[in-house]
């Protein structure tokens, strides 16, 4: 997926619709932040691909290394906003700005614990699965743009 992937100008779909879609990438987050691997499962198709850090991967299996294993252990917030969704039928993109808070386990309460901040750009897109009725990530690429903080809290596991 390229990092210029963006939604039209003009977006399609009814706002239900929209929010079904949208409602994918905020299973994806919840997932990460309340360590939930079904709920995380539900939001991308099994070819999903991802792309994050420079690393990119194939696969549900992948995803799931590249993301959710890294993240999922830590005291973690992840917030989504300010999305333009477009709806094509059983096909959709979306765009959407992140702010992810991230701690090592167990420490996101201590006193002056290291953290790492960090801010972007999410650019998916997705399929309806007709068999549960959801919205799923065909495509993900998270696109940081800032950081702030220290990177080593991900060794905190």
């Amino acid at each position: 997926m390229s990092p210029t992937m963006t939604t039209p100008v003009k977006l399609a779909g009814s706002p239900a619709e929209k929010d079904a879609v949208a409602d994918a990438v905020f299973r994806f987050c919840l997932a990460v932040d309340t360590r939930d691997p079904d709920l995380f499962d539900s939001s991308f198709t099994d070819d999903a691909t991802i792309e994050l850090l420079g690393e990119k991967g194939t696969g549900l299996q992948a995803v799931r290394d590249l993301c959710y294993n890294r993240v999922a252990p830590l005291d973690t917030t992840h917030l989504v906003s300010n999305f333009r969704v477009n709806v094509e039928g059983s096909t959709a993109s979306l765009t959407a700005v992140s702010y992810a808070q991230h701690f090592g386990k167990g420490k996101g309460m201590a006193p002056d614990s290291k953290f790492l901040l960090s801010g972007g750009i999410h650019r998916a897109q997705l399929v309806h699965d007709a068999a549960s009725g959801l919205w799923k990530i065909r495509s993900l690429a998270i696109d940081v743009h800032w950081t702030d903080g220290d990177f080593s809290v991900f060794q905190d596991k």
